[in-house]
């Protein structure tokens, strides 16, 4: 956020070889973190969730429609996010235009499952997305990181004032002084590593 920029922003990049491991370490450090006065706006990289859309194919229904999940995965990709269809031009502005579901299709499971896969053929009639699979919808985290192959998650935090930063940085001094990692496990912080 562009006043957490203006207060400085802190963030600690914690790193280890167990990603299950590694998000309940940042849990436990994202809580201790909001717990300082001095600090607000923690965000754990690994607790920021978002849904992605999965399609569970009849292997069977696919099979002798002659669709795999491939075809499945691109038709659902390009309703979502869209495929160029052209421009126009008004005056001197160019507009793109992309044809894909509007958005409230996309959240309606109905509207997805009208998404046709193939044309109609005159020894098979079309298929639609219902005909051969239904979509899960996964919640995933947003973001585990991977540095030099290892996982990571990033705590990210503000001072509560701009004059609150140098004291902000003497307490996670003092954090992380009495704060053992697990072997294998490190935190790097505004240039420090431990």
């Amino acid at each position: 956020l562009p006043d957490n920029r203006q207060a400085g922003e802190i963030v600690l990049r914690l790193q280890g070889p167990d990603s299950d491991r590694l998000i309940r370490l940042g849990d436990d450090m994202a809580q201790r973190l909001r717990a300082m006065p001095e600090l607000r706006d923690v965000e754990d990289s690994a607790q920021a969730h978002h849904v992605q859309l999965s399609p569970v194919m009849d292997t069977e229904r696919a099979s002798a429609l002659g669709v795999d999940i491939t075809d499945v995965g691109k038709a659902l990709a390009i309703a979502l996010t869209g495929i160029p269809a052209g421009s126009f031009r008004d005056a001197n502005h160019r507009y793109d235009i992309r044809i894909q579901l509007p958005p409230e299709d996309a959240a309606n499971d109905a509207a997805l499952g009208k998404i046709l896969l193939l044309g109609e053929l005159s020894d098979r009639p079309a298929v639609h997305l219902r005909d051969v699979a239904t979509i899960a919808r996964v919640d995933v985290p947003d973001r585990i990181l991977r540095y030099d192959g290892m996982p990571m998650i990033e705590l990210r935090a503000a001072p509560s004032s701009f004059s609150a930063s140098p004291q902000a940085m003497a307490r996670l001094r003092g954090f992380f002084e009495h704060y053992t990692l697990p072997s294998g496990y490190r935190v790097d912080y505004s240039g420090q590593s431990r």
